[in-house]
């Protein structure tokens, strides 16, 4: 779950250059996260994240759109138990940009972004990247409700993501027939 120490250095309230030890944490992450852009957006973690390569699941799950958020104003991308393995981003990210309660400065941490707690929830998972295997934490649905109507908008940050990684075509063929079937939803 962790990957190591490494010392940063940042300016405090004075402008001075201080320098303090984080912990780095591996994240996985599979729905619109899959895309930097949008995760390291300065409203979400403004550059915090760096990307470790593309990963796959070890277990089989199934992708689905079947948790409401406000945020988003849509349903939004979950894992369940199912038949395949799923694509999506490796990060490296500073434990105090992860966890809700290690905030420092008033700064968002993923903690927030995905609604843990409320939303979803932490959990290791093995993943392979690079022909290595990490246990990462990523975020899922504890609900088993029905899917929920996402938006085009939303699913665009997840199938650009997927390309911008390197995901296979017939994986993304798969996400756009989940988009597809959430969009469908009246």
């Amino acid at each position: 779950m962790h990957l190591l120490g490494r010392r940063i250095w940042f300016p405090n309230s004075s402008g001075s250059l201080v320098s303090r030890r984080v912990v780095l944490m591996y994240i996985f992450q599979y729905g619109s996260n899959v895309d930097i852009n949008r995760l390291n957006a300065p409203e979400r973690l403004g550059g915090a994240a760096t990307r470790v390569g593309r990963a796959t699941t070890v277990d089989r799950f199934d992708l689905q759109f079947n948790v409401y958020s406000r945020c988003q104003k849509c349903g939004v991308a979950n894992l369940i138990p199912g038949g395949r393995i799923i694509y999506g981003a490796l990060y490296d990210i500073p434990d105090d940009r992860v966890y809700r309660d290690k905030k420092i400065n008033g700064l968002k941490t993923l903690d927030e972004i995905e609604g843990e707690g409320s939303s979803y929830h932490r959990k290791l998972v093995t993943v392979c990247c690079d022909g290595e295997e990490y246990e990462a934490t990523t975020y899922l649905a504890s609900s088993d409700d029905a899917e929920k109507k996402t938006t085009r908008e939303y699913a665009t940050h997840i199938t650009s993501g997927l390309r911008v990684i390197g995901a296979p075509q017939e994986y993304i063929d798969y996400v756009e027939r989940c988009i597809e079937r959430s969009l469908a939803i009246h």
